[in-house]
C-alpha cells in the first residue's frame, strides 16, 4: 500500500519540474502500470479516494 500511495503522490503533487496531474488521470496511469503494482490494493485505494471525495464538509 505504501508504494501505491507514494506513486499516487509523485504523480499528483506539483514538482519544480512538472505540473500536478488530476487524481482521475493518475489512477488511469497507475492501472496501466500493470503487475508492478498490486491491483487489488490499487482498487482499495481508489475506493478510499472516492469515499473521501464524496464526504461533505460541514458548513460554518
Amino acid at each position: 500500500m505504501a508504494s501505491v500511495v507514494d506513486i499516487f503522490s509523485a504523480i499528483t503533487d506539483r514538482r519544480v519540474y512538472k505540473d500536478p496531474v488530476e487524481p482521475e488521470q493518475a489512477m488511469k496511469i497507475m492501472v496501466n502500470i500493470g503487475d508492478s503494482l498490486d491491483q487489488g490494493l490499487l482498487s482499495v485505494f481508489r475506493e478510499m479516494l472516492l469515499d473521501a471525495a464524496t464526504i461533505e464538509t460541514p458548513k460554518s
